[in-house]
């Protein structure tokens, strides 16, 4: 009789099918091996103040309301983000929330951009784990945040979008 303890070995090293460790089916681990995210913003709303008084206005993102965040390295903190305006250093934070970018804006459009992308999908509740094991990277799109805290040339423009991001790399 063959000896099971190097087979119990094994199976406790690499885990077994089933078990609660994470593979590259759980969207929170391919999120964080993502190298390149693409995120559409939709709904959202815009500060203002008038007289002296804030207001919300509803709204969506406007022109060029895709961005992307590329050479992602959650390591040393540091990704590119690319939008309409052009390509800037960002830093990059991993928490068990997900990835949240920070953006120092200078000159005339000085201020901040925070953008979460949640470590959950939209289809979360819809989809069995097997099932999204199926889905190629690209096929499961994240929630995201962006909250932009701006002051263009004396003008304080805060404002938050909602939409989803898509894994690219």
């Amino acid at each position: 009789m063959r000896n099971p303890i190097p087979l119990v070995i094994v199976a406790c090293v690499l885990g077994v099918p089933g078990s609660s460790a994470q593979t590259v089916s759980d969207p929170a681990v391919r999120l964080f091996q993502a190298r390149s995210i693409r995120c559409e913003w939709g709904p959202g709303t815009q500060g203002k103040w008038e007289d002296g008084q804030p207001s919300l206005e509803l709204g969506t993102f406007g022109p060029g309301a895709t961005v992307t965040y590329d050479s992602i390295n959650g390591q040393t903190g540091e990704a590119r983000v690319v939008g309409n305006t052009g390509a800037f250093d960002v830093s990059v934070l991993q928490t068990p929330v997900g990835l949240t970018f920070i953006e120092v804006g200078t000159g005339l459009a000085g201020g901040l951009s925070f953008t979460t992308v949640f470590a959950s999908t939209v289809d979360r509740d819809t989809a069995t784990t097997a099932e999204r094991a199926q889905r190629p990277l690209a096929r499961s799109s994240y929630i995201g945040v962006i909250s932009r805290h701006l002051d263009i040339a004396g003008t304080i423009l805060p404002s938050q979008w909602h939409g989803t991001c898509r894994i690219l790399q």
